[in-house]
């Protein structure tokens, strides 16, 4: 934790496939203590693992304060590249106009290192690169250097995720 000061919170995690299928889930209530990095469960997953192998592994840890979620986090087995991803289908919602613009993003399987992008547009998002479960949304702002009308930026707006640029980690 970075926090000044101690917090405490409920740790949530999920084990899911590359595809999404949830296989182990638990919570924990948990005092974190301020600026320590301390471990904060240890997992025995040894038999999904030889069951799904290293590739097809995913965990989704999660903190939430007060029922807010303020940090979260995936976890591989191995390396990245090694990650066999299905497509996920991204759902995106777009809200505000001019130079601020809401995005919503959901996804129907887990979309790794999602970013946007405004095509020919000097744009600045309030989060790129970030990671999502089956049937997670995130919510993103993006300002963009000069008013644009909210038809010209939707059709501009461009979502995309590790697996459309990294044929090699295609299930």
């Amino acid at each position: 934790s970075d926090a000044p000061k101690d917090i405490a919170g409920e740790l949530t995690w999920c084990v899911t496939t590359a595809a999404g299928e949830s296989l182990r889930q638990g919570s924990k209530q948990m005092n974190v203590p301020a600026r320590t990095s301390l471990p904060a469960e240890e997992l025995d997953l040894s038999d999904l693992l030889h069951a799904h192998g290293a590739g097809n592994l995913l965990i989704w840890p999660e903190l939430a304060v007060d029922g807010r979620t303020v940090a979260r986090n995936t976890l591989l087995f191995g390396r990245p590249k090694a990650l066999r991803l299905q497509r996920p289908n991204l759902t995106v919602t777009t809200s505000g106009g001019e130079t601020r613009y809401q995005v919503a993003v959901e996804t129907d399987l887990p979309a790794l290192w999602v970013w946007a992008d405004v095509q020919d547009t000097d744009a600045s998002c309030s989060d790129n690169f970030f990671d999502l479960r089956r049937e997670q949304s995130a919510e993103i702002e993006v300002v963009l250097d000069k008013p644009m009308p909210p038809f010209v930026f939707r059709n501009k707006l461009r979502i995309r995720s590790v697996y459309d640029i990294a044929p090699g980690m295609r299930a």
